[in-house]
């Protein structure tokens, strides 16, 4: 299916295109807001330039999470089904938890 050209709902904390902060990112879509919000904008290149920086365990936990996210990723685009839109909570907890107990981290976000 084309995700890309169905209209989506944006709600309360919800995250909109979180892959640019893990890799070079061409937005899919087109965002507009039909009632006042607050957005969030963070810069991306400083936060890889940090993360490929520093050091530890919670680093590498981070890299690891980036690399699962790339991965889950790339199957959504291989199926027509990546779009600016985060992907499900579940995914995403599912993919923190296996880098966290990969890392030694296991029990830190969940």
């Amino acid at each position: 299916s084309n995700l890309l050209n169905r209209p989506a709902d944006v709600t309360t904390q919800d995250w909109v295109s979180e892959m640019a902060m893990w890799v070079s990112w061409v937005h899919r879509g087109q965002l507009y807001a039909t009632n006042s919000c607050e957005i969030v904008k963070l810069d991306c290149r400083v936060l890889q330039d940090e993360v490929q920086r520093s050091k530890g365990k919670f680093v590498s936990c981070l890299r690891r999470i980036a690399a699962f996210l790339v991965a889950q990723a790339q199957g959504l685009q291989e199926d027509g089904e990546l779009t600016d839109l985060a992907m499900e909570v579940f995914i995403i907890q599912k993919l923190v938890a296996g880098a966290c107990r990969l890392n030694g981290l296991a029990g830190v976000f969940g």
